[in-house]
């Protein structure tokens, strides 16, 4: 592998990483926002939906703007209103403007996350275990966010300053990618690889990894963005433990990403696929049924690892399916946010009908669809 491939790499690597420290840092913000602003669970549940509506939009607007000015500057102008997004989360108390923000947010982080995906799997060799490896360091971000955060509460700062840090790594991410990406693309080779790789709309596969990501995004969503205020509301726990919990959650994601790496080289995506799904429905099931706090805590380790690899496993399938479309790689990943939008919203709106905690029951739908799913994929 080039030095210059390796460093592209890191550079993605280090911008994934706090992507995921965005992943989780939304719903580790969201319960204070909520609280300073005065806001019921359905305009939380807005925030999240428009947060994930943002990636959508960047998945549609991304590809048009790669054909006009190539991956390197679509990705840094997109990803410039990340620090500008949240900024105006952190001040400002209107509703509209929270609404406002949040999608910007969103949209930043999904070109992010769709410059990285795309950019690993070409630099890569179109391998799935540097894809692997990116969301290891993805979940190892996420699971740095709200330990960060108790951090600074500890000496004294505020859940500002979680903001704050996000907003400065994401500069450093577009200074480096301005400098090591090229942008000298031309529209023309651009289009014709367009043109000459849209033979995954006719994949099964293809069509059956979406899904998978539309139903397991919606499911972690659901868990990053809700089930923080979900334990708290509860009463099982206090905030400063359900934050903990979740974080130590995506500390067992990282293990487990680790440990996928190492078992794909032995077994097959599309059995792991499915060992994941079943393991992650056994753990949910028992998470929700669980009241005290030393076994909810072992079994949200547990759905942690199993959390592990479908994400990296389906994305790693698409980059074998799309042939280094851009389109293709940005139809799938906007299934995810979809998914997200779908869940988090429709709790927000159950939780202010009936109640938060019987309202994420909701999610069992996706954990159904996604078991199900993963064994169509097992049997084609």
């Amino acid at each position: 592998m080039k030095k210059q491939t390796k460093v592209r790499l890191w550079i993605c690597y280090i911008t994934f990483f706090t992507t995921g420290m965005m992943a989780i840092g939304i719903g580790a913000l969201l319960p204070y926002i909520i609280e300073e602003a005065g806001l019921n669970y359905r305009i939380g549940g807005g925030l999240l939906a428009l947060y994930s509506a943002g990636s959508i939009l960047a998945g549609v607007v991304n590809p048009c703007m790669i054909k006009r000015r190539g991956s390197k500057n679509a990705a840094i102008s997109m990803m410039l209103f990340i620090p500008i997004s949240l900024s105006v989360l952190t001040i400002t108390r209107t509703v509209s403007l929270l609404y406002m923000a949040s999608l910007i947010l969103g949209t930043g982080i999904g070109a992010a996350a769709l410059f990285c995906n795309t950019a690993v799997n070409e630099n890569s060799g179109k391998k799935g275990t540097e894809i692997l490896i990116l969301h290891t360091i993805c979940a190892a971000g996420a699971c740095s966010a709200p330990l960060i955060m108790s951090f600074y509460i500890y000496i004294g700062l505020t859940w500002r300053a979680l903001a704050c840090t996000i907003s400065l790594l994401f500069v450093i991410s577009i200074a480096l990618i301005m400098v090591f990406f090229s942008s000298k693309e031309k529209r023309r080779e651009i289009e014709k690889t367009e043109e000459n790789n849209i033979s995954y709309i006719k994949s099964s596969s293809f069509r059956i990894y979406a899904l998978i990501l539309f139903f397991y995004v919606g499911l972690e969503s659901s868990v990053n963005g809700w089930f923080i205020t979900y334990f708290k509301s509860k009463g099982i726990m206090g905030e400063k433990d359900a934050i903990n919990l979740i974080t130590f959650m995506w500390i067992t994601v990282t293990a487990g990403r680790l440990l996928t790496v190492y078992w794909s080289k032995k077994i097959r995506d599309k059995t792991l696929l499915l060992i994941y799904s079943i393991s992650t429905a056994v753990f949910f099931t028992l998470l929700l049924a669980s009241t005290n706090l030393p076994v909810i805590t072992i079994v949200i380790s547990l759905l942690g690892v199993s959390f592990a690899g479908i994400y990296p496993i389906c994305v790693a399938g698409v980059g074998k399916v799309i042939n280094g479309s851009v389109s293709g790689m940005s139809a799938a990943l906007v299934m995810g946010p979809a998914g997200g939008i779908l869940m988090t919203q429709s709790i927000g709106i159950m939780a202010d009908q009936v109640s938060l905690e019987k309202a994420v029951g909701l999610v069992f739908l996706n954990v159904i669809f996604l078991l199900l799913l993963s064994i169509v994929n097992y049997t084609s």
